[in-house]
């Protein structure tokens, strides 16, 4: 335990070098793949919205690290902090933290969780800038002449590995935020007997096959669905999923009677939110469903199986994420018209579902798929 009283406050600016990011666009992240992360400001994903080529960085004269540092957002989610231990890149709504001193990832991940506990100041009005961010206070363990205590520092989160090597590596691959709340909410053994485990063991590389632009409207009919209030909704014999503007339980909120001439839609369509708080949540509806007011329903015009289905969920959740915004550019103006999601592609340059099949089929829990069942669904996580 580290004790407060030997604590005193810095600057984020005695610690750390503030780096302004410069414009990357999707477009150049696609032209010029590589392997150094490019980060911009979400949450999802620690941030990273491709893999960027090093060299194309230097000649842009882009904003980068070879070594392990830190992100903020500066606008969207403004002030998130992101741990990167690869280095990376950062586009103009990011900035990169980088030490002044070498540090282990021990000690970035401590700063992280003290840049973490002020994001509250940050908000859509107060963007991170670099003059008020350099300023910002931390408070820190000293040495006896007054500096940072980084062997301290270092020693404490060695201190707490022990708690980290309990979670399962296959919740760690979501993130640390998104590992805790398993670990808070699904009992471990009951999720490795019923649901944990890979279809296949073997490898893929996403980059290993060329991407391309694909609108949506090529790959799905994309129907407007029914609008329902569900406050208006019986439920005397239910039988029927009524779907939502939720990012929780595949978006299912209410399970309803069936509506006299109205056939719900079909058990493997896909249903998108248009807009409001989880614009973009995309899932694939393992039941006979209704829909709310501002949820989409996606019928594949091709042979899907449920393989490349959530595999193309998650690219329209990605996209919804990155270029569209609640209440200021929904989804209900561009999901029929210019909706565009980028796909790997065979010889021919058509979607490569094997290709999508082989991917989800090497993840973690996709072993239970195939029977994809109520209780699977209910383990969706925002």
């Amino acid at each position: 335990m580290i004790r407060k009283n030997d604590w005193r406050p810095f600057q984020v600016q005695d610690i750390f070098e503030v780096l302004n990011g410069k414009g990357i666009t999707k477009q150049e992240i696609g032209e010029h793949l590589g392997d150094l992360p490019a980060i911009q400001s979400g949450e999802k994903n620690n941030g990273v919205v491709g893999y960027i080529d090093q060299e194309y960085c230097e000649q842009m004269k882009y904003t980068y690290s070879l070594e392990p540092c830190l992100t903020v957002a500066r606008t969207g989610a403004a002030g998130y902090v992101t741990f990167q231990p690869q280095g990376c890149c950062v586009g103009d709504s990011a900035k990169i933290l980088k030490p002044r001193e070498a540090m282990t990832t021990e000690s970035l991940l401590f700063f992280r969780t003290l840049f973490m506990a002020n994001k509250y100041r940050y908000t859509y009005a107060r963007k991170v800038t670099e003059a008020n961010y350099k300023s910002e206070i931390i408070e820190l363990p000293v040495t006896k002449d007054g500096k940072p205590d980084y062997e301290l520092i270092e020693t404490y989160m060695k201190s707490l590995d022990k708690d980290m090597k309990t979670i399962p590596d296959y919740f760690l691959e979501e993130g640390y935020e998104k590992a805790c709340w398993y670990m808070d909410h699904i009992d471990q053994i009951d999720f490795e007997k019923n649901y944990a485990g890979r279809e296949t063991n073997e490898k893929i590389d996403l980059f290993e096959r060329k991407w391309m632009e694909f609108y949506l409207y090529d790959l799905f009919t994309i129907d407007s669905g029914n609008k329902y209030d569900k406050s208006k909704m019986s439920s005397a014999f239910p039988t029927v999923n009524f779907v939502g503007r939720s990012s929780l339980n595949n978006g299912v909120t209410a399970y309803v009677d069936e509506i006299d001439e109205v056939k719900p839609f079909e058990a493997g369509f896909m249903t998108v939110a248009l807009g409001g708080e989880y614009i973009g949540s995309c899932f694939v509806q393992d039941y006979p469903f209704y829909t709310s007011q501002n949820v989409a329903v996606l019928k594949p015009l091709y042979q899907m199986s449920i393989y490349s289905k959530l595999f193309i969920a998650h690219l329209v959740r990605f996209e919804s994420a990155n270029n569209y915004k609640a209440f200021a550019r929904e989804l209900n103006a561009h999901l029929k018209t210019d909706f565009v999601i980028k796909l790997p592609v065979n010889d021919k340059g058509e979607p490569d579902y094997n290709f999508m099949d082989s991917y989800i089929k090497s993840l973690s829990f996709s072993c239970k798929l195939k029977g994809c069942s109520r209780e699977a669904a209910k383990l969706e996580i925002r």
